[in-house]
């Protein structure tokens, strides 16, 4: 009853052999007879067979070469999703691509670049952002800190409120400062960071390494003797550590470092008041430290 013309007689052709291959249990060439077969003839009986066959051969894939990366993306264009593949059978499927010894992250990567031409908006966003969790994980277990921020990056632009994307970032973002030299170099490269990555200033870690920075600074400047750029970032981190509960996160050493350089100055330039007001709130952040109280008590007596 059906009108056809003559490539879908060819279609046909295909269908048949492709069902024969089928029977043979030659999964490989009965889906090669089909995909042909759909090409020439538009019968809706062909889809399901191929994605039946398709579900038999997935779990045979390792998943370490572009066709079956290939396969793969072909099954989830035609499955229902989710309730042909679900996002288990989904994650499964990628937990082998980034478990597989052979896959390195330049593989990976084009990997997603495949997966970015998804139509399925749920799908392509839950593919993509979990290879970018793992490239960005393994980056930062390797100290790959910008890489890491990269892939970051991707994943925010698919998912903004990824939990897991803010514990990287914070982890890469303060562990680029422990790698500084604490300079103002460091400090504007922290500012840069907490205005791109808002939620960096919610963290503790945030206040601790700008007192470390400021600290720093601030030592650095009174061994130089440039006093007022000493004052200057002495009085940030005395500002940051009475308005944060961070006094018992701090490096207690360098902090009576700054308090006993500081109080120096003002000490041998016979400023006994100003010294001794320094040495006081050195001790505050730094109680029975013995130089300072030493240096403390010999402002006093001057005093």
């Amino acid at each position: 009853k059906e009108f056809i013309d003559k490539s879908a007689l060819i279609g046909m052709q295909y269908y048949n052999k492709g069902l024969a291959k089928l029977n043979d249990n030659n999964y490989d060439e009965a889906l090669n007879n089909l995909r042909k077969s759909k090409y020439f003839y538009s019968s809706p009986i062909i889809k399901p067979i191929i994605k039946s066959i398709m579900f038999l051969k997935i779990n045979d894939l390792e998943f370490n070469t572009i066709d079956d990366i290939d396969f793969l993306l072909e099954l989830l264009s035609i499955s229902n999703y989710p309730k042909d593949y679900s996002l288990s059978n989904l994650k499964s499927s990628l937990y082998k691509i980034v478990e597989h010894d052979d896959n390195d992250s330049v593989f990976i990567t084009s990997v997603i670049e495949k997966f970015k031409t998804l139509e399925i908006e749920k799908i392509r966003n839950e593919s993509i952002e979990f290879l970018y969790e793992y490239l960005a994980r393994k980056a930062a277990t390797d100290e790959e800190l910008e890489k890491a921020l990269e892939y970051c990056d991707e994943i925010l632009i698919v998912n903004p409120k990824s939990k897991v994307a803010e514990q990287i970032i914070e982890y890469a973002c303060f562990k680029k400062v422990t790698f500084s030299m604490y300079d103002v170099k460091t400090l504007n490269t922290l500012l840069e960071m907490s205005n791109k990555y808002a939620f960096l200033k919610s963290n503790k870690r945030y206040y601790i390494s700008l007192a470390h920075i400021y600290c720093s600074i601030s030592y650095n400047n009174f061994k130089r003797k440039e006093i007022n750029m000493a004052k200057e970032y002495l009085k940030k981190f005395e500002i940051i550590m009475d308005n944060n509960n961070i006094i018992d996160d701090i490096n207690k050493g360098i902090v009576a470092e700054l308090y006993l350089k500081a109080g120096n100055y003002y000490y041998y330039k016979e400023k006994y008041k100003s010294a001794y007001q320094i040495f006081k709130k050195g001790l505050f952040y730094v109680p029975g430290h013995p130089d300072l109280k030493r240096k403390e008590q010999w402002s006093k007596e001057e005093l």
